[in-house]
């Protein structure tokens, strides 16, 4: 499976028995990797909790952070 976000192999988690990554929501449909998902969706999730932050320039911003 891929990253609908950095398009990279998801790998197996610590436990070596699951394989399907994490929500990607609300940056895209599907699922993410380890380190998108620590990097880009998480933050987004917590800006939407904050409603005088620009929702969609943070995640226009995290998505351009290589």
């Amino acid at each position: 499976m891929k990253c609908s976000i950095c398009k990279e192999k998801i790998s197996t988690d610590i436990s070596g028995k699951w394989d399907g990554g994490h929500n990607a929501q609300p940056i895209t449909d599907g699922r993410c990797c380890d380190v998108c998902n620590d990097t880009i969706v998480v933050p987004a999730r917590v800006m939407q909790f904050y409603p005088a932050i620009d929702f969609d320039k943070m995640v226009e911003w995290l998505l351009s952070q290589d």
